[in-house]
């Protein structure tokens, strides 16, 4: 509905037509999922099968949020749901509370991650284009990034994934308010929201990135209405996340192993393999800009966009 507001002079012909081409894609983008044995695949598949089994063992014994994973530690518990945001993960906790076999859960989650990443990147590159058609456009190149697709299917990295899905939308909502339109903070809250309560790195990225829309845009700041915006989305997205992010920075300050040195390793002692890969996590964030601004300078001159959008990408 907000997509319909936001782009009002298109017909509602043309969105059911994207939305149906967008889920005919998400449909293609999951076949992986069906593919026997597919769930051995994943580095990081046990772990989160672990952490939504342990959910539910944790909503059956009574906590809300489940922040004591019963599972591990020979059943001493261990606080993943203080260390990995996992509020996204309680749906399927929640099937497993219905009966479903939890093979058949993991497979759901990949189903609904592209799904969620298709209508959401929609919606960003749709807003900042003010084009249904160029915004599918966009949506398509993006759900089929082979970063994203490894991700998914080939580290089982469930948190990364769901950052990719709401990072398109917290970088143009941010954009939206500095230069178009102060009232999008809303916009900007709830996909910030949801890019830091899904990945913690994905997280920082996406803060250095506003910091830098936020310099670069430094003029607007002389508009009451943007620095009230500003201040509006900074205020209900550090609350919206504070019951979370509290009790992370609590126990790392006042436990054995301290923020500071784990911030000191971070930064002194990453291995080359590691920057490599989180450099190449930078460089698709990048390529994705450039995709959209090129799309977005195209549709501006172009009433004709959509039948050569698929040669403009390949320039």
């Amino acid at each position: 509905m907000t997509l319909i507001m936001a782009l009002g002079r298109e017909s509602r012909r043309e969105t059911i037509c994207c939305a149906g081409i967008l889920i005919l894609f998400s449909v293609m983008a999951s076949i992986p999922a069906w593919i026997p044995g597919w769930l051995v695949l994943g580095d990081d598949s046990a772990f989160h099968l672990v952490r939504i089994e342990g959910i539910k063992d944790g909503l059956l014994a009574g906590q809300f949020p489940v922040r004591l994973n019963p599972l591990w530690g020979d059943g001493c518990g261990m606080p993943t749901g203080i260390f990995y945001p996992d509020i996204f993960l309680y749906p399927f906790a929640l099937l497993r509370i219905c009966g479903i076999p939890l093979s058949i859960v993991w497979r759901l989650f990949a189903i609904a991650a592209n799904v969620l990443t298709a209508f959401a990147a929609w919606w960003a590159f749709s807003t900042y284009t003010r084009s249904r058609r160029a915004g599918a456009v966009a949506t398509l190149f993006y759900l089929a990034f082979l970063y994203r697709l490894i991700n998914l299917y080939a580290r089982a990295a469930c948190g990364e994934v769901l950052a990719m899905a709401f990072l398109p939308g917290a970088l143009v909502a941010t954009w939206l308010v500095l230069r178009r339109d102060a009232g999008y903070w809303p916009a900007v809250v709830f996909f910030t929201t949801c890019v830091l309560q899904s990945h913690i790195i994905t997280s920082l990225l996406l803060l250095m990135a506003d910091a830098g829309m936020m310099l670069a845009s430094w003029k607007s700041f002389r508009k009451s209405e943007v620095r009230r915006a500003a201040g509006n989305a900074a205020l209900f997205t550090f609350l919206a996340n504070l019951w979370f992010y509290a009790p992370l920075f609590w126990f790392h300050v006042h436990m054995d192993y301290q923020l500071r040195r784990w911030m000191y390793q971070a930064v002194m002692m990453v291995p080359p393999v590691a920057l490599d890969y989180f450099m190449g996590r930078a460089l698709v964030i990048c390529l994705a800009g450039l995709v959209v601004l090129r799309l977005y300078r195209r549709c501006r001159h172009h009433e004709t966009f959509p039948k050569d959008a698929c040669i403009l990408m390949l320039l």
